[in-house]
């Protein structure tokens, strides 16, 4: 029996050997861990905006990226998380993941957008990743906040993170002033 066993592992390790060569294209490179005290610098870098918009309003926020040429991105994921007084309308991929080959699974809730996006074609390129539609349903300031992001299954520690803030303000009306001339519009016209 063991006489036959040999000639399956001998196999295995083939195929293994083979794996390697073809996924690495032929170069089986050693993990180097960064010295501790040293930090390596983030390989990317996403952001939300500050905006201002009135109640009522609907208005677009795009997750941005910097870009994303040769860095072997084939997914991302993450949790943007709003304040209480927006509601999304709908999200979408942005302008980077190509049109064609490529899915954004995410899963709604109140005050939070968790979401995961994957492809067959590398990503590439500067500009949005995920775009989300917000109504304004209430006054207040708030924080758009990107939670547990990362790109591929690499650490967090390598995408650089700006997160945004949302100012809801209540209507602007504009009444003309009546005076002793008549009407008038208001200053600055």
């Amino acid at each position: 029996m063991k006489g036959k066993a040999m000639p399956k592992i001998y196999t295995l390790v083939a195929v293994a050997i083979w794996a390697i060569a073809t996924f690495t294209g032929g170069v089986v490179k050693p993990a180097v861990a960064a010295p501790t005290n040293q930090t390596i610098p983030p390989l990317t870098a996403v952001s939300l905006p500050n905006i201002e918009v009135e109640i009522g309003e609907e208005f677009g926020v795009c997750l941005q990226t910097t870009d994303l040429m040769g860095k072997e991105v084939l997914s991302f994921q993450g949790d943007i998380q709003y304040p209480t007084n927006l509601e999304i309308v709908s999200y979408r991929l942005g302008s980077v993941p190509p049109s064609q080959n490529f899915w954004l699974f995410a899963n709604p809730q109140p005050r939070s957008l968790p979401f995961v996006a994957y492809g067959v074609n590398f990503l590439e390129g500067t500009g949005s990743l995920i775009c989300l539609q917000f109504r304004a349903v209430r006054e207040g300031e708030g924080n758009l906040t990107l939670v547990d992001f990362m790109y591929n299954e690499w650490p967090q520690s390598s995408v650089a993170i700006q997160n945004g803030t949302v100012l809801v303000e209540p209507w602007r009306l504009f009444l003309p002033l009546i005076g002793a001339g008549g009407v008038q519009p208001p200053d600055g016209d």
